[in-house]
């Protein structure tokens, strides 16, 4: 499901580092279950606890300054 609505959200695309709207999907769904399937619960646990980590609010905001949304079919 996030995959096939990755091609529709710009609010998807710019939380995981998007800069630009891009109208197709980053990969073919199968791909983030067999990733899941390899790394297990514990490398999910390790990947939420990075992503928590680089988050933090002495992140360096420069990277949230801005992100282009392309509104043409609006």
């Amino acid at each position: 499901m996030v995959v096939s609505q990755w091609s529709e959200n710009a609010y998807y695309q710019y939380f995981c580092g998007g800069l630009e709207f891009m109208p197709k999907q980053p990969c073919d769904a199968s791909e983030l279950v067999h990733f899941r399937n390899r790394i297990g619960e514990k490398g999910m646990e390790l990947i939420l606890a990075e992503s928590i980590r680089v988050n933090t609010d002495h992140d360096n905001e420069d990277h949230f300054d801005r992100a282009f949304i392309d509104s043409t079919v609006q």
